[in-house]
């Protein structure tokens, strides 16, 4: 009997793969994934899923004469995709042709996590995991554990073949997932340009020109504190969360989670605290005073609601030296 259950477990070790220990340092597999989302040609169906729900999308991307091109479509409720020439990036909706959602609603495949992964050591731990079999492919696991409570932690899954992301998963400080991206199925292939743009007439936006006037802030108000690592990304007009009016918002980012600072004139004139959080997502709002003026500070982002709360309790007027406040010359 015991001859039996020896030979059957041999048989078992011999019919599993044997994981091979990971070549390189998490850093350059990390590297490679950002390069192969931006020059591998690869088409398949993914989910994303948060506490908000889960979604079903299919993806197309490819590189033609050197410029990337890419289609994300929705596969679930009312029709929505995205596509990208370039710089150029247009949205569109069932009978609507194009139009412009809500930024970050729906981001570029090949956008997340591009960044530099050697500077993340100081805030994030970087470390191999165990190997995983998704969407019919061998997963290298690797982990990015944040250094301190400011920040969420990463598990990512890349492809042993092409270094694409197959998996992700964002951890809240008690080991939840709280944002899961997962390949159901990848194809990396040649693919014809005409699969990626469809034909017709788009409202493109060209993503380059946002960049270069985003590179200065006008505005009159700062932050008095942000984590270590966060660094300011930029500036833009956007709606505001909180009145839905146009308003001027600051970017940061630690090149994985990223946050906006919304500042506006509060006309209630109501010293209040709101906050919600929704998945990764923390949003939190609070109306401070400066003189006799009232205004409502609103922070959103993938980072944890007590991190929001510090950032929005640290914003303050920006101090503009007046004339009379000038060294004589």
């Amino acid at each position: 009997m015991h001859a039996r259950k020896l030979i059957g477990l041999l048989v078992l070790s011999w019919a599993l793969p044997v994981a091979a220990a990971p070549q390189g340092s998490p850093v350059e597999w990390l590297d490679r994934m950002s390069a192969s989302f931006r020059n591998e040609n690869y088409q398949g169906f993914f989910i994303y899923e948060n506490l908000g729900g889960l979604l079903t999308l299919k993806v197309m991307h490819g590189v033609v004469d050197g410029q990337e091109k890419e289609r994300l479509v929705y596969l679930d409720g009312p029709y929505r995709e995205m596509i990208r020439d370039g710089q150029k990036i247009a949205y569109i909706r069932q009978g609507q042709g194009g139009v412009t959602l809500k930024p970050g609603y729906l981001a570029a495949l090949s956008g997340r996590f591009k960044t530099d992964f050697q500077k993340l050591g100081e805030f994030y731990q970087l470390r191999f995991g165990g190997d995983a079999r998704i969407a019919n492919r061998i997963g290298r696991h690797v982990e990015l554990l944040p250094r301190d409570k400011h920040r969420y932690g990463y598990h990512l899954w890349l492809d042993h073949d092409s270094g694409l992301l197959l998996k992700s998963e964002m951890h809240g400080d008690k080991g939840a997932v709280l944002e899961r991206f997962q390949f159901v199925d990848l194809a990396v292939s040649d693919l014809p340009n005409g699969d990626i743009i469809p034909p017709g007439q788009h409202a493109w936006i060209d993503r380059s020109a946002v960049v270069a006037e985003s590179e200065e802030s006008p505005l009159t108000w700062e932050m008095g504190w942000i984590p270590d690592g966060f660094n300011k990304t930029g500036y833009r007009k956007t709606v505001s969360p909180v009145s839905q009016k146009p308003v001027d918002s600051l970017l940061y980012s630690d090149g994985l989670a990223a946050f906006s600072v919304f500042v506006e004139e509060e006309m209630t004139r109501v010293l209040s605290q709101s906050s919600e959080q929704s998945g990764a997502t923390a949003a939190l709002s609070r109306v401070f005073r400066n003189g006799d003026a009232y205004y409502n500070v609103t922070v959103v982002g993938e980072i944890p609601l007590g991190t929001a709360e510090r950032i929005a309790v640290s914003v303050k007027p920006r101090q503009v030296e007046s004339p009379s406040q000038a060294p004589a010359q």
